[in-house]
């Protein structure tokens, strides 16, 4: 199980691919997608029943929320997630960020015993060329850069640009719904 959590705020097509080629290529059996209820480094973000109802969306086979983090108080930390997990499943854990968030990995919590105990999987994002990996950490080969994030998806809906061909067509129709990202409307 390859744990691929993030705010995902909003959900993109990026987070889906990322899932989708880990198994295509048989890295992962499967993934879990994993809403933070509160984020590590004190991120804002819209609440956490928006997020929640955007990323079951992405769910398919293989592919599932896994709403663990959501049920603690406080921050959740990947270690302690991968911990849980990999008691409540007794399958091997990993897991899954993109290369973007390589230069601050060792800012984590328990970063070392992550890379010792369970291992990550670095999905390559466009901008992020050079990046050195850390020992216990693996690059996923033979892709396409991931080009799309939940920034430049919030920043178009801010500013009137064309977004809705970066998420999946219900999470589209779903921000709309609920007004999400625009500063006016």
């Amino acid at each position: 199980i390859l744990v691929l959590g993030a705010a995902f705020d909003p959900p993109h097509l990026g987070h889906r691919e990322m899932a989708r080629e880990v198994i295509a290529r048989g890295i992962a059996k499967e993934v879990y997608l994993v809403p933070c209820k509160q984020h590590a480094f004190a991120k804002t973000m819209i609440p956490v029943t928006h997020r929640l109802s955007m990323t079951e969306m992405l769910s398919e086979d293989k592919i599932s929320v896994n709403t663990l983090e959501l049920e603690r108080e406080g921050v959740s930390y990947a270690y302690d997630t991968l911990q849980v997990i990999a008691q409540q499943t007794n399958k091997k854990v990993g897991w899954l960020i993109g290369s973007d968030l390589v230069a601050t990995f060792a800012k984590w919590y328990r970063y070392r015993e992550i890379l010792q105990e369970f291992g990550v999987m670095v999905y390559p994002r466009e901008g992020t060329d050079g990046v050195e990996l850390l020992p216990g950490m693996q690059w996923v080969t033979r892709v396409e850069r991931i080009a799309i994030s939940s920034t430049k998806v919030r920043e178009l809906i801010e500013n009137g640009g064309a977004w809705e061909n970066m998420v999946v067509p219900d999470v589209a129709a779903y921000i709309k719904q609920h007004q999400l990202y625009a500063t006016t409307n």
